[in-house]
């Protein structure tokens, strides 16, 4: 038995008459934050490769610049 055999046969989508009209493209914003979720793996995936291309070396280099990143980070979250 399937899952859709389950379903009602008279499920009816609620309505909402003031939602924008489905232009089927994703709004811009949508767009940044899947790039944003797109970009973490492939960068991971380019570390691994690195690392396993060039040894701790690539991994030194990959650290460096987040040196000054992480005071930064330190600082804003320690600001009153």
């Amino acid at each position: 038995m399937t899952l859709a055999a389950d379903l009602p046969t008279s499920f009816a989508a609620p309505r909402n008459d003031h939602a924008a009209p489905l232009t089927g493209k994703a709004a811009p914003t949508d767009r940044a934050a899947e790039m944003i979720l797109w970009l973490v793996p492939v960068l991971l995936l380019g570390l691994v490769l690195a690392i396993k291309t060039w040894g701790l070396f690539a991994l030194t280099l990959a650290a460096l610049p987040a040196v000054p990143l992480m005071f930064v980070f330190f600082i804003a979250i320690s600001w009153p």
